[in-house]
């Protein structure tokens, strides 16, 4: 019985813990991130966005926070293209962030990711099945006897 109590209030503290965190998350930031840019930030900044267009005096990038987007110039001569995505951490003034660091995902590395995991997932689930039952009176899983 004390186990029981115990486990009760360990996962009701867990469950204070990530509820707090998920309405606060913004107080523990380092850097302001797309939704306060979209609000009209301006100062040294971390944002994430998917590039839009290429210029030769920097690049163009298009960040989302929900419903609401916003355009943003990044002085840089990096290589990129249309629709790789960039975390950009730097100093925006006027909708220009001159940049500090730059983390590129190029589009096609950025959608492997699904491609590879939608094939590894039917793997799993095959492997798991040809070892694993679900026994459906004991509301458990047991390992088959012929595995």
């Amino acid at each position: 019985m004390k186990r029981l109590i115990l486990a009760i209030v360990i996962i009701s503290l867990l469950l204070l813990l990530n509820t707090y965190y998920y309405l606060n998350h913004e107080l523990y930031e380092e850097y302001p991130d797309n939704e306060d840019i979209i609000e009209g930030f301006e100062g040294k900044v971390s944002v994430y966005g998917t590039v839009v267009n290429r210029s030769y005096d920097g690049l163009y990038i298009l960040i989302e926070h929900g419903s609401k987007s916003k355009i943003l110039k990044v002085v840089s001569d990096l290589d990129v293209e249309s629709g790789d995505r960039v975390e950009v951490l730097g100093l925006l003034q006027k909708d220009e962030i001159t940049p500090e660091k730059i983390i590129v995902y190029r589009k096609w590395f950025y959608y492997s990711v699904f491609i590879r995991s939608g094939i590894a997932v039917p793997i799993i689930v095959y492997v798991f099945l040809k070892y694993w039952t679900f026994d459906f009176k004991e509301m458990k899983f047991r390992r088959r006897k012929d595995a």
